[in-house]
């Protein structure tokens, strides 16, 4: 996915749909935490996960609202269909989907390299199959946990 081709499909889509400032918000901060997440491929593309994590407190902390209004803005998100969104455990973080705007991207497992571990991430349909994630590249670097 592209964050800047998403927003653009959302200023889109916003001609025909309403949403609330306080949600559009929201889904620009999680767009954020997402992009964060991404994975680098052997190629050099970014692919975005389909499932991330992030808590509340972390969400309330950028948007300076309450965990009411931030709920109240993650409900309209979904009921729009621009998100769906798992409840964690008690002290747990919640696991969030961004449905993509852009057409023709959809899910796909792809692999690690050296674990062999499966990710679902977004890729754009006609992109080859042979992605790969690169072991190592981005070690020893710190990226801001979502």
């Amino acid at each position: 996915m592209s964050f800047f081709k998403e927003i653009r499909y959302l200023f889109e889509w916003l001609e025909d749909h309403e949403l609330s400032p306080g949600a559009f918000f929201l889904w620009v901060v999680l767009m954020v935490f997402n992009s964060w997440c991404a994975l680098l491929t052997t190629s050099g593309e970014w692919l975005w996960r389909v499932e991330f994590i992030i808590g509340n407190k972390r969400i309330i902390d950028v948007m300076h609202c309450s965990e009411r209004q931030m709920m109240r803005y993650r409900q309209e998100l979904e009921a729009k269909g621009r998100i769906i969104y798992q409840k964690g455990s008690a002290q747990g973080a919640g696991i969030y989907t961004m449905i993509p705007l852009r057409p023709n991207v959809e899910p796909r497992e792809i692999r690690h390299v050296l674990s062999e571990k499966v990710t679902m991430v977004y890729d754009y349909v006609g992109n080859p199959e042979s992605f790969s994630l690169e072991p190592g590249k981005d070690a020893g670097k710190s990226y801001p946990q979502a």
